[in-house]
């Protein structure tokens, strides 16, 4: 599991403030102390849900409409299971819009770039609440300050990520300036254990019928010729 960690030491933090998680719940009715991954279908990742703030996007960024503002430190990126796509795209994975642990560096460099202002860090597992550095109301002005947490419990690195996912065929929302070309739905194919010389169609619904499996049983995804996949382009 190593080799697909990401050191957040080897990127510049300089730019980035910290992540805000939006919610119609109070703390308190937050249950057993922990935020959700929400549940899966084809049309939507089954993830926690945040937006990355940086001095770039502070008050520009469109933060997804709710009662209740949590912000949580940068340092949730050490994570490995999580995947930041630039514009809103449901959490779903695609070629030029979807970034990982591995090419976290590269990613934040586009989305720097960026003048979409509505990008989303997608947790593929439950985040805890003891994590969380502030609560604000949704129409409160955010502080513009970088939140840290060295102490994150090295525990929480242990989960696997879940990438053996795609909804851009059935995506209705703003259509994304590029779409993924066969090459990566054959990238996605070698991830899931599905003949990669299958149509793209077949692909597609192949990565339906195995992604609850796939999800539940994430060693079984084949990460590390995903990364290295990724890596060579």
């Amino acid at each position: 599991m190593d080799s697909i960690n990401n050191n957040i030491n080897d990127i510049d933090i300089n730019n980035l403030l910290y992540l805000v998680h939006t919610s119609s719940k109070r703390p308190e009715e937050i249950k057993d102390g922990e935020l959700k991954v929400s549940d899966l279908d084809k049309y939507q990742f089954s993830g926690v849900y945040f937006s990355l703030i940086t001095k770039n996007n502070y008050n520009k960024e469109l933060l997804y409409p709710s009662e209740y503002c949590y912000l949580f430190p940068i340092d949730l990126l050490k994570f490995n299971n999580y995947h930041l796509n630039i514009k809103d795209f449901n959490g779903g994975l695609s070629e030029f819009n979807t970034y990982y642990p591995f090419n976290l560096k590269e990613g934040l460099e586009v989305l720097s770039k960026n003048k979409d202002y509505m990008n989303e860090i997608v947790f593929h597992n439950n985040i805890p609440m003891k994590y969380c550095s502030d609560f604000y109301l949704y129409s409160d002005n955010l502080p513009k300050k970088q939140l840290r947490n060295t102490n994150i419990d090295s525990n929480d690195f242990n989960y696997l990520p879940f990438y053996a996912f795609s909804n851009e065929d059935i995506y209705t929302g703003i259509p994304l300036e590029k779409k993924s070309t066969k090459e990566w739905f054959r990238k996605l194919a070698l991830l899931a254990n599905i003949d990669s010389y299958l149509p793209i169609e077949e692909i597609i619904i192949q990565l339906r019928m195995k992604m609850d499996f796939l999800n539940k049983y994430r060693y079984l995804q084949h990460l590390e010729l995903f990364k290295e996949s990724i890596l060579k382009n």
